[in-house]
Formats: C-alpha cells, structure tokens, sequence
C-alpha cells in the first residue's frame, strides 16, 4: 500500500509542475520523488498526524524543535509574548540536504488560529522555491488560518491541498484519521489527474 501511495505522490509531482502531459522528449525514467514530512508539535497531537503521513508515504521525516523549548504550563504566554514582540523562535538542527527533497509535507498545531511560530520560523529559513509541499494541521477549535499561513509562506512553491483534523479525533482510535489520511493523498493524485486530463 505504502509504494503505491507513494507512486502517487510521484505522479501528483510531475502532474504539479506539468510534466505529466507535456514532456514529448524521449528521456530516462525519472527517478522516484524524494518525501519529507516536516513538522512541530507541541503537545504530540502533530506528531501522531505526522507519524500517520510517514507511515501512509514513506520518506523521511523530521521535527521542528525550538532552541528554547517553550514551556508547557505556560506556553500560551510565551508564544503570545513572541508575537506580540514581532519575533520568531530560535530553531534547533536543520534539515540534511533540504534541496534533494522533491515532495514536503509541513506540519502545524493551530497557534492563536494561524501557522504555529517555529513552523513560520522554519518557513522563513529554508526556500522551499519549486518543491511540491502539502500542509497538515492539527487543531482544537477550528482550523482557522494554521494551512492558510504554510500556503502563504510558500509563494515560489506548488501548494496542494492540505488536510486538518482535531488534536482530539487524531488521539482517537476510533475516528480511525489514517484512513482519512489514506483517502486525502489519493484524493489530491485524482483531483490533479483529472485536472490534466
């Protein structure tokens, strides 16, 4: 199942940047998509999203961890302080070799109904200039802006459609989210092929 989605995936990158149809040269196979599934999570409701995307895709995957970590009694106050102070996180580690990553999936808890600020702060570090990204969210009253603000950070980049789910449902076996993840990566390799057909 997991190569199968992740033949998808492929495809959903050629369809993005339109090759899929337009290439006539005769030329070698290309090469299967590199996948990376990047993400933050505060309180592990992001990284049981992620660990589900990983899981469905393949690829590599990698957290977002801030220098400081924010402390979790009172987090609220001090990302509220860094906002109002107009500052982004200090982010610790890189990615290896971001450049070689043809797909990114970008992962983000809602933070006061936008993107959560070390996934801003990683946006603003790395160009993201002709990959493919798909955002992810988890939230806890709605879903506000958290996607909106990945697509925004990404202008140079082929944004598809994201997918969100509660921090509640993704703790929940039985809203069983890794089939409705299943079903959205189809869902954007058929919505693409289609387009293009």
């Amino acid at each position: 199942m997991k190569r199968n989605l992740l033949n998808s995936l492929f495809i959903i990158a050629l369809l993005a940047i339109g090759l899929g149809a337009c290439n006539t040269k005769k030329e070698e196979a290309p090469k299967e998509p590199k996948v990376l599934t990047v993400y933050y999570s505060l309180w592990g409701n992001t990284t049981l999203l992620a660990n589900m995307i990983h899981n469905t895709v393949g690829g590599d995957i990698f957290l977002i961890e801030t220098a400081t970590p924010y402390p979790t009694d009172n987090a609220h106050a001090a990302a509220q302080k860094q906002i109002d102070e107009g500052v982004l996180p200090e982010l610790k580690g890189k990615v290896e070799d971001l450049a070689s990553y043809d797909i990114i999936f970008i992962g983000t808890p809602n933070w006061f109904g936008s993107t959560s600020l070390p996934v801003k702060a990683f946006l603003k570090e790395n160009d993201l200039t002709g990959k493919t990204v798909i955002p992810f969210a988890t939230f806890g009253g709605s879903v506000d802006n958290a996607l909106a603000g990945i697509v925004e950070a990404c202008p140079n980049s082929t944004v598809l459609e994201g997918f969100s789910v509660s921090g509640d449902d993704a703790k929940n076996p039985e809203k069983n989210v890794e089939a409705q993840v299943k079903t959205w990566i189809e869902t954007l390799y058929l919505t693409l092929k289609n387009n293009v057909q």
